[in-house]
C-alpha cells in the first residue's frame, strides 16, 4: 500500500537512528533517508541522522555606526539565532560586508565587544553554525570608528636670536580627524596664559596653528617660554601638552673689558693681554700695531691670537725683546651686531741692565727676578761683582 507516515517525533539532534517499515513508501522531512532493501522484498530499512532545526538568525548585530577614542569602550554587539546546539564565530572586516572577514579568536558566542586598542575603522559579522554542516551569517555591523587621541610627536625647540629679528616655534602631532592647536606664553618661567591675540614686542602670528611666529623680538623678550596644547575632535577631548621651548635673546657683540691692560715688561720676558667680549658665537682677532696677527715668521712668539666661544680672549708673548711701543687690540666678532674693537694697549719693554767699565774688572754678575715681579713692573735685582776701577750702571 501506499500511505505516507509520519512517526519521527521526540528525535534528538546529532544522533543517527534506522527505521524498519513494511511499507512501500517512506517520507520524512526531518533528515535525508536512505532506503535499503533487505531480506524480506517488503522489508525497507532507512538510516538518517537528524540534524535538528536549520539554524536562523531573528536578531541581527546593530547596525548604527560609532565612535570611540582609542582604548575606551565601544557598544557591543549580539544576535539571536535559532536552531539546536549552535555554535557562533565573529568575524571583522575593512569593509562593509559580511563576507571576506577575519576570524576573531576567542569570539565564539552571541555577544561581542570590539577591540578599541588600535585606531581604524572596522565591521563585524557573525557565522552560525547548527549541529550538521549547514550554517548562516548575519549582516555587517555598524562601522566601529576608533579614533586615535592627540599625541605630541616633535616638541618646540629652544632658540637664541639677536634683538631686532624674527623667529618661530613649531610642533607636531598626531592624532584622528582635525586637530586644533593653541600656543601659551610664560614671561615668568611659571604660569602660562593663552596667547590670543597679536599683540607687540614681539607681534604673535599662528597662535593657534602648529608653527608660532614671533616678529620684531626685543631684549626684553629673553627668558621667555612657549609650549603648545594639541586638541582631537569628539570623543577624544583630552589634550597633548607639548614641552616648553626657551627663547634667548642675545646681546650685541660687545667688549665689556674695553681695553687690555698696558704693561711694562723686562726685555726677554714673556706677557699676556686679555679682553672679555659679549654676545653670542664670539671670535676674537688680536693685531699688531694695526694688523691681523697670523702666527707666522716674525710673529710665531705670539699664540692665542685668535680663538673662538669663550668669553675672554687672552694673547700670549713668549719674549717681547724688540717689541717696545708695540700696540695692541683686539676685534671680538658675534653672531648679533656688528664687530666690536677694543682700545689699544701700548707694550713698554724695559732694557736689560748693563755696566760699562772704566778699568774696573767684572768678576761675576747675574739677574735674579724680584719676589714681586708679575710681568708687569719689571722688578728684579742685578747680582755684580767687580775689583778696581770704576763703572757706570744702566737700567
Amino acid at each position: 500500500m501506499n500511505q505516507n507516515i509520519n512517526v519521527l517525533n521526540g528525535l534528538t539532534p546529532g544522533t543517527s537512528y534506522t527505521i524498519e517499515i513494511y511499507s512501500d513508501i517512506v517520507t520524512s522531512t526531518l533528515g535525508n533517508i536512505y532506503l535499503n532493501n533487505g531480506a524480506n522484498p517488503n522489508n525497507y530499512r532507512a538510516y538518517f541522522t537528524y540534524c535538528g532545526d536549520t539554524p536562523g538568525i531573528s536578531g541581527q548585530p546593530s547596525s548604527t555606526p560609532q565612535t570611540i577614542c582609542q582604548n575606551g569602550t565601544a557598544t557591543g554587539f549580539s544576535i539571536t539565532a535559532l536552531g539546536n546546539s549552535l555554535s557562533y564565530q565573529w568575524y571583522q572586516n575593512s569593509g562593509n560586508s559580511n563576507t571576506g572577514g577575519t576570524a576573531f579568536s576567542g569570539a565564539t558566542s552571541s555577544a561581542f565587544t570590539p577591540p578599541t586598542s588600535a585606531a581604524g575603522t572596522l565591521y563585524y559579522y557573525c557565522i552560525v553554525s547548527g549541529t550538521c554542516s549547514s550554517s548562516i551569517t548575519s549582516s555587517a555591523s555598524g562601522a566601529v570608528i576608533v579614533n586615535a587621541p592627540p599625541s605630541i610627536t616633535t616638541n618646540p625647540a629652544s632658540v637664541t636670536v639677536c634683538p631686532n629679528t624674527n623667529t618661530s616655534f613649531s610642533v607636531a602631532a598626531s592624532g584622528s580627524g582635525t586637530l586644533s592647536y593653541q600656543w601659551y606664553l610664560s614671561t615668568d618661567g611659571l604660569t602660562f596664559n593663552a596667547i590670543t591675540s597679536a599683540g607687540s614686542n614681539p607681534v604673535y602670528s599662528g597662535f593657534t596653528g602648529n608653527t608660532l611666529t614671533l616678529t620684531g623680538i626685543v631684549a626684553g623678550n629673553n627668558s621667555y617660554q612657549y609650549k603648545c596644547v594639541v586638541s582631537g575632535p569628539s570623543p577624544c577631548t583630552t589634550a597633548a601638552t607639548s614641552t616648553a621651548a626657551t627663547l634667548t635673546v642675545t646681546t650685541g657683540t660687545n667688549i665689556s673689558a674695553p681695553s687690555p691692560l698696558a704693561p711694562s715688561i723686562c726685555s726677554g720676558k714673556s706677557a699676556s693681554f686679555t679682553v672679555t667680549g659679549g654676545g653670542a658665537s664670539l671670535s676674537y682677532q688680536w693685531m699688531e700695531n694695526g694688523s691681523n696677527i697670523n702666527g707666522s715668521g716674525s710673529q710665531s712668539i705670539y699664540s692665542g691670537f685668535y680663538s673662538t666661544g669663550g668669553p675672554t680672549s687672552t694673547l700670549n708673548i713668549s719674549s717681547v725683546t724688540g717689541l717696545n711701543n708695540y700696540a695692541y687690540s683686539c676685534v671680538v666678532s658675534g653672531s648679533c651686531g656688528s664687530p666690536a674693537s677694543s682700545g689699544q694697549a701700548t707694550l713698554t719693554v724695559i732694557p736689560a741692565p748693563s755696566f760699562s767699565s772704566a778699568g774696573a774688572s767684572i768678576y761675576s754678575s747675574s739677574w735674579t727676578t724680584g719676589q714681586n715681579d708679575d710681568n708687569t713692573n719689571g722688578f728684579g735685582v742685578w747680582n755684580l761683582t767687580t775689583s778696581g776701577g770704576n763703572g757706570t750702571f744702566f737700567y
